[in-house]
């Protein structure tokens, strides 16, 4: 019987491992898609910005 649980504990702990790995590449992807996306945002505002005042 103890065997079984220390089966069934090194398995979780695996998973535990694996699903710790999934989520930081899924933080890491967020936090580049976010940067990404506030880059885009300020070059759309500068546009913006040069199409109201144009040749000053």
């Amino acid at each position: 019987m103890n065997s079984n649980v220390d089966i069934v504990v090194e398995e979780l702990t695996k998973q535990v491992a694996e699903l710790s790995k999934e989520r930081a590449i899924y933080v890491s992807l967020a936090t580049q898609y976010k940067q990404e996306l506030e880059a885009v945002k300020r070059e759309l505002e500068e546009l913006k910005n040069v199409n109201k005042n144009p040749a000053e």
